[in-house]
């Protein structure tokens, strides 16, 4: 058999799953049904979603995308989101956490007051 041959999947064989990882959320591949691309599955975190707010001072839209890239601190806090409005000064952070206390230490070692920090579920 040649090379080619070896690689390529049997006749009916499904082609194996790959998965991504995008800000610590395992992204699954999905295939294109009918010339369309289905939404990727986002696989469940064993964390709780938490919403917080705070002041922008201090943070502008490069550094809030950096914080929106970065992995998996040694609080298990992951960004999955960063929303925010100039005009009122606040932004929002959605995030995976394993507790409100851990959010709460990962902003006290950034030097970073939350007006609130609140438990929250997503339809995704």
């Amino acid at each position: 058999m040649n090379e080619i041959n070896q690689t390529q999947p049997k006749k009916n064989e499904q082609p194996k799953e790959q998965k991504q990882f995008v800000n610590g959320v395992t992204i699954e591949n999905t295939e294109t049904v009918g010339g369309i691309k289905e939404k990727p599955k986002i696989s469940k975190s064993k964390y709780k979603k938490f919403l917080d707010v705070h002041s922008l001072k201090g943070f502008d839209k490069e550094t809030l995308r950096k914080l929106q890239e970065s992995p998996k601190d040694e609080f298990g806090i992951t960004h999955l989101n960063i929303m925010h409005n100039k005009e009122e000064d606040k932004f929002f952070c959605l995030l995976d956490a394993p507790s409100k206390e851990a959010v709460e230490n990962h902003h006290n070692k950034h030097g970073v007051k939350c007006e609130w920090i609140t438990e929250v579920e997503t339809t995704a």
